[in-house]
């Protein structure tokens, strides 16, 4: 299984040169059934089989609250010994029962790390502390001092770790945690600790570690000496196929998938987010060029302002009802069943419908013209919502996001383009959604932060028409020989010149995106009705006209960038 690699991956890290390898103490604080330690025997025998009884005995050290697991884990361990004889006194006192995150209850004493393991204290802690904690402590029975606001467990267990000094200085931690660590506001405090009185030497952020798991997994592998390395080392494992590969040679595959990390890049986050992913490749210029170069996400370089600084009347999730609960088609208002009702520019309806006494939230959100998103996905899928004479508006159920624009400022459809493209759904998984492996979804707050390159309208009016319409001409006339070389390089060649040129003329780029955008909802509308082979191509062909301006609006210098409008 995954265990023997992850254990593997931490021991090899420890500095053994100067320490006697029946010398090491190696404690799981949630060792279940002892997994872990069995694994840590096996790794420590590797090179010194005939010290596996000594190293048993010795070298391994655990506690739990179960007490049938601490037996398991009692018996795990001498069966990693080879059944040695006369360890049995020595293994029994170093894996014990007991609440490592302290008493059940005020009236109970606190556990005693110093005179529970003294040999291990004596050497000023433990060379190691790895293991698997639980991750939610309902499902487990442990309690805490530390507990109040702070209900996963598996912070609990490090807070525990961290403010018992149970690694000694130079010594590692390293845990299976669940991936919300690196990001999820609970952890920020426990991820400020780990960059400036710890040094991360490494992360692994693996998904498949353990079948049952509702979340994938990080390891980060952390030594007790304060921000020693300006670069930590990350590794993400996805596929199957690096899977495989890490459960053969693990440190070999993770040294393979690896890139170096900025320590700078995480200390600028305002919570300490490990967002690992955000320089890698190319695309790291985009996100330097939108927040600078210390790369804060809450600071925006001009002319990038998040969506919330804009014309965004209201950003908003809908009525607090699931699916199965949204079964009518009858009533004045038409409902969303959800998510899968929005596709990239169109609007999926399922036919249901629902009367306005039924609504909770204000009606007037419902019928007004918005930009609605998929919550549960990696990435941003948006599609248009416009009201009519003969649509009143969705009512939609909040498993969908929606954005309200007042009238002064970007069109819709030039938002819409924007929200649909590479270019930010590239942003919101290096941002966001690439530290959830499994079940992602994005937050009321990451619509509202997403960077959204501000036009300035101040062309005249006659100008921009005539710019316009030049537009479109290089776009029609390239759209007819596509493919036969850099998709619509006049086209790029002309925002760039909009983009940089004095006066600037974002506007213009503004209103050809308008017209796309209203090109492919009208023609994605077509397509569901009665799809055919033209439509569809003309789809893909509009589509990759807009990342071609869009990649040149997010990546092009404007020249009054630092003018006030």
């Amino acid at each position: 299984g995954v265990l023997t690699p992850l254990t593997d991956s931490c021991l090899a890290t420890l500095d053994s040169a100067s320490t006697c390898i029946s010398a090491i103490k190696i404690l799981d604080p949630a060792m279940g059934g002892g997994d872990f330690l069995s694994c840590a025997v096996d790794f420590l025998s590797e090179n010194a089989s005939d010290l596996r009884a000594e190293l048993a005995a010795g070298c391994v050290y655990g506690v739990d609250v179960d007490p049938g697991a601490v037996e398991v884990a009692r018996f795990c361990v001498w069966a990693a010994s080879g059944f040695a004889d006369s360890i049995s006194n020595q293994i029994n006192s170093h894996l014990i029962c007991g609440n490592a995150l302290g008493a059940h209850h005020e009236d109970e004493p606190p556990f005693n790390w110093g005179s529970s393991f003294p040999e291990a204290f004596a050497a000023g802690g433990f060379d190691a502390v790895i293991g698997n904690p639980p991750y939610i402590a309902s499902k487990n029975g442990l309690s805490s001092p530390h507990a109040a606001g702070q209900s996963d467990t598996y912070l609990l267990f490090l807070s525990t770790i961290m403010d018992n000094v149970l690694v000694r200085p130079g010594g590692l931690l390293s845990m299976v945690l669940p991936d919300p660590m690196l990001v999820r506001e609970n952890a920020a405090v426990i991820r400020r600790k780990l960059t400036s009185d710890w040094t991360i030497l490494s992360l692994l952020h693996i998904s498949g570690a353990f079948s049952d798991a509702l979340v994938a997994n990080v390891v980060p592998i952390c030594r007790n000496v304060p921000e020693s390395e300006p670069v930590l080392i990350a590794s993400r494992i996805e596929r199957a196929a690096d899977r495989r590969s890490f459960l053969l040679r693990p440190r070999r595959t993770a040294l393979d998938l690896a890139h170096p990390v900025r320590l700078e890049t995480v200390t600028a986050q305002r919570r300490c987010e490990l967002l690992y992913l955000l320089e890698q490749g190319a695309f790291g210029d985009i996100i330097r060029r939108i927040h600078g170069d210390s790369i804060a996400l809450t600071n925006y370089q001009e002319p990038f302002v998040p969506l919330r600084k804009l014309n965004a009347k209201e950003i908003y999730r809908g009525e607090e009802v699931g699916k199965a609960a949204i079964i009518g088609e009858s009533g004045d208002m038409p409902i969303l069943l959800g998510g899968q009702s929005i596709q990239p520019y169109e609007i999926t309806w399922e036919g249901r419908r629902i009367n306005r006494s039924w609504v909770r939230k204000p009606i007037e959100r419902y019928l007004s013209s918005k930009i609605l998103i998929q919550k549960s996905s990696p990435r941003i899928i948006a599609a248009l919502d416009q009201v009519t004479k003969t649509h009143p508006g969705y009512v939609f159920p909040q498993s969908v996001y929606a954005i309200e624009l007042s009238d002064e400022g970007m069109d819709p459809h030039y938002l819409l383009c924007i929200l649909n493209s590479r270019v930010i759904n590239e942003y919101i998984w290096r941002t966001v959604s690439g530290y959830k492996l499994l079940q992602p979804q994005l937050e009321l707050e990451d619509i509202r932060a997403l960077p959204i390159r501000r036009v300035n309208f101040t062309t005249h009016h006659s100008e921009r028409e005539s710019d316009l319409a030049r537009g479109i001409s290089i776009f029609e006339s390239e759209s007819l020989r596509i493919g036969e070389s850099a998709p619509f390089p006049e086209l790029a060649n002309f925002v760039v010149a909009c983009l940089t040129g004095y006066p600037e003329k974002s506007d213009v780029v503004h209103d050809i995106l308008v017209h796309l955008g209203k090109t492919m909802v009208d023609l994605a509308r077509k397509n569901r009705i009665s799809p055919d082979t033209e439509t569809t191509r003309r789809i893909e062909t509009i589509r990759s006209a807009i990342e071609t301006i869009i990649w040149r609006l997010y990546s092009s210098e404007p020249a009054q960038m630092s003018l006030p409008w």
